[in-house]
């Protein structure tokens, strides 16, 4: 297979009632020059089956088998065996619109961006609130470029927080999941995640130190990434002790 336009790296982790469902929205995906990297994270169910058995009957398909050490170091083991020119990020448990890594990597090319921004679906409510429930956030109105150092430093504070009348947290939104990224920009600067076991929000530092190294980034008016709280899922739930830690 010639090289991926794109790499998709899945931490795997005690998820095999949602797999499925994520799976079938990376495979049906409109851009079909892409690889789905499954990284198994040591992961106690039928989930290291379920992989190989994917990856049997799709040759996009990678496994990637490592003991247990948390969703940030399952992905560095992700990008190490990426050959996409671009890289995304899904959780297992959550899922994609069919039409998203073919958008942002359309957009990529126009703009000639090394990161582009999208919105995100959260649902069944958020980590406060379990009640379910369905919230859209768009970000930009329209395409949206940053391209000088100064728009790179906003975007860079716009992603970390936002001002106090600012209906969201962040202008732009913390996750890793709904961008996508340059992979000679993440390996030309080793860019990494740390882990969420040490430190809380180990996706926005991997996003702020990727933005630091970007020289042209390019935001999207829509949101195809739906982010799924579920009750099982332990990084989706608020912890007390954890953030006390912290």
């Amino acid at each position: 297979m010639k090289k991926p336009k794109v790499s998709i790296i899945v931490p795997v982790y005690k998820t095999e009632k949602y797999l499925a469902r994520c799976l079938k929205s990376l495979q049906e995906q409109t851009l079909t020059e892409i690889e789905i990297i499954l990284v198994d994270d040591g992961s106690p169910d039928n989930c290291p089956e379920l992989c190989d058995k994917a990856a049997a009957a799709d040759k996009r398909i990678k496994v990637v088998h490592k003991t247990n050490a948390g969703a940030g170091m399952a992905r560095n083991s992700g990008i190490y065996n990426a050959d996409g020119e671009y890289i995304g990020f899904v959780d297992s448990d959550d899922y994609v619109k069919n039409n998203m890594f073919e958008e942002l990597y359309y957009a990529a090319e126009k703009y000639k961006a090394q990161l582009v921004i999208s919105g995100m679906c959260f649902v069944g409510g958020n980590v406060f609130k379990d009640n379910g429930g369905y919230t859209e956030n768009v970000y930009f109105k329209d395409y949206t470029l940053f391209e000088t150092r100064e728009d790179i430093k906003q975007l860079l504070l716009g992603t970390a927080g936002a001002l106090p009348h600012e209906p969201r947290d962040s202008r732009y939104g913390t996750g890793v999941w709904k961008n996508l990224y340059k992979k000679d920009v993440i390996e030309k600067n080793n860019i990494r995640f740390l882990s969420e076991r040490k430190i809380l929000s180990e996706d926005l530092l991997f996003v702020m130190d990727y933005i630091m190294n970007t020289e042209r980034a390019v935001g999207v008016p829509a949101a195809y990434y739906y982010y799924c709280r579920n009750d099982d899922s332990l990084s989706k739930a608020y912890d007390a002790s954890r953030m006390e830690s912290f």
